[in-house]
């Protein structure tokens, strides 16, 4: 909002104390915009007056009618008046969307019009400061002066484009982190770099409800469940492998909420890394790599609210057949608890706490995932980066002192990539040391590696280093030597997280299940 109020001032002014063949430039590039507006205007008022005529007139022809739909079906409604209510507010609701969209668009081009129309003007004083000087009707040192007034001016400007590219470089990293953000935030553990540290430090009343329920309300009975069971086997894996989920998704809230000063600017260098892009095929890149981040995001939320749907739905179905029974079951067993309506308060704490734990599972296993495909993206243009300072090197179009301070810069960068990761493996690897040793079933949903960082060491081979002076080939072999070992998460400093990994712990997982059978039989 302050960067925009500045926007606005800066247009004002330029149209306060504008000359008038300056005027004349701003007016016909206005015009332009101004047709556009109208054009976009009158395109959004016939769609809106052809939806909202259509939509009543249905309403008028099925209003006596037992069987009648809304605008957009929620839910079947028809008792009056909140028939009526609803189909208006969503009648009302429709021509707000498409006029938001139509005006911000229009507001979006006006602004770059207007920045369009100075540069125009900035190109004429240009060229009238070189025919002056020419001419010999002006100093040097006027045209100097007069040369420093333009380059501020255009500095001024580059900077207003800026704002246009910082919001859209910031959409593209709120379009990477969606779903994951909503829902770490509804946890309350999302590690926000913009709020005040003093702030973040301070547990969020939403997180105290959410680890408080599903620790006392699910895991604590199942654990109690386990130590009911013993020696009954079947009881115990069954009772052990639904403890362990609830468990892994405790830890998992408050590893998040323990890590989220380390997380912070982990999270501020990748919003850091979107806006500062400026290359086009940096951040096509980047949105490549997000674009399959957001997948597995999507894929991870269906496989929660499908799994969150049965489980609901079955525990709903027993509550209900069971409703009118003298003795009847929690969801998770913690005494004797008959009387209402401590009975049905705890069962619908249960029951939510029993989805909390397979989101909180599924949101955070999708959010660790999602940053090392962030750094991933970073390596891939920190290898096209390095290939493409080698041939302008070969091509003789920078000299050997610019090829070093660019390769210093990429050893920089890369430092900086390794840190990431290191963070990353620092404030996961306990928890995923958890998630092995547990040997649940849901094994591996981070099932990844960091293997694109050894590819650095492959940007350097394919690159034309043997055209390059030997000296300048030799400082290559820095990135060769960082590159050796990939970088990746493990499991406690002592395993490496991957699909390896996962085929040796599901087939020991067998071993011991096929062992522990035997024992019984």
């Amino acid at each position: 909002m302050e960067a925009l109020q500045s926007l606005i001032i800066s247009i004002m002014t330029d149209w306060m104390t504008s000359k008038e063949w300056e005027r004349n430039i701003m007016l016909k590039i206005t015009r332009s915009g101004r047709n556009l507006s109208f054009k976009c205007c009158a395109l959004a008022t016939s769609s809106i007056t052809c939806h909202i005529s259509l939509q009543l007139l249905r309403f008028f022809k099925t209003i006596h009618q037992p069987k009648r739909n809304l605008v957009y079906q929620i839910e079947t409604i028809q008792k009056s008046p909140n028939y009526e209510i609803t189909y208006f507010i969503q009648l009302f609701g429709g021509p707000c969307s498409a006029f938001a969209n139509i005006i911000i668009d229009n507001f979006i081009s006006m602004l770059v019009l207007q920045v369009c129309a100075q540069l125009i003007n900035l190109r004429t004083m240009l060229n009238n400061l070189v025919n002056k000087l020419a001419n010999k009707s002006i100093s040097s040192i006027t045209f100097k002066e007069g040369l420093a007034a333009i380059v501020v001016r255009h500095d001024h400007l580059i900077r207003a484009l800026e704002w246009h590219t910082a919001s859209m470089n910031a959409s593209d990293l709120n379009y990477a982190f969606t779903l994951t953000r909503q829902w770490l935030w509804i946890f309350g553990i999302w590690p926000d770099p913009h709020i005040p540290l003093s702030e973040f430090r301070r547990p969020s009343i939403r997180f105290i409800i959410v680890t408080c329920t599903v620790s006392f309300y699910v895991s604590g009975p199942q654990i109690m469940n386990v130590l009911r069971a013993w020696g009954n086997l079947s009881r115990i894996l069954e009772n052990f492998v639904s403890a362990t989920f609830s468990l892994m998704g405790v830890s998992k809230l408050i590893v998040t909420w323990y890590h989220g000063e380390t997380l912070r600017p982990l999270m501020a260098s990748i919003m850091t890394d979107w806006i500062t892009s400026t290359s086009d095929w940096e951040r096509n890149t980047m949105l490549k790599i997000s674009r399959r981040g957001r997948s597995l995001s999507y894929r991870c939320c269906l496989s929660a609210a499908c799994l969150t749907t049965f489980y609901l739905s079955l525990h709903l179905l027993k509550f209900f057949k069971t409703i009118n029974q003298s003795q009847r079951n929690l969801v998770y067993r913690i005494g004797n608890l008959q009387s209402s309506p401590f009975y049905e308060i705890t069962y619908f704490i249960q029951l939510s706490g029993g989805a909390y734990s397979i989101l909180a599972n599924y949101t955070i296993d999708s959010f660790v995932s999602m940053l090392v495909l962030q750094v991933c993206a970073q390596l891939i243009n920190l290898r096209t980066t390095l290939n493409n300072l080698i041939n302008e090197l070969v091509s003789k179009s920078i000299s050997s002192s610019r090829f070093r301070e660019g390769l210093a810069a990429i050893a920089v960068r890369h430092n900086h990539l390794i840190r990431n990761a290191k963070i990353i493996d620092g404030c996961y690897s306990p928890l995923l040391f958890m998630h092995v040793l547990a040997a649940t079933f849901q094994i591996c949903a981070i099932t990844f590696q960091v293997f694109t960082s050894t590819k650095m060491t492959y940007g350097v081979y394919e690159c034309k280093w043997y055209d390059i002076p030997p000296k300048d080939a030799k400082d290559l072999m820095f990135i060769v030597y960082r590159s050796r070992i990939p970088l990746r998460l493990t499991i406690g400093k002592f395993g490496i997280f991957s699909l390896e990994m996962f085929g040796t712990v599901l087939k020991t997982s067998m071993g011991y299940l096929s062992a522990l059978l035997a024992v019984r039989d």
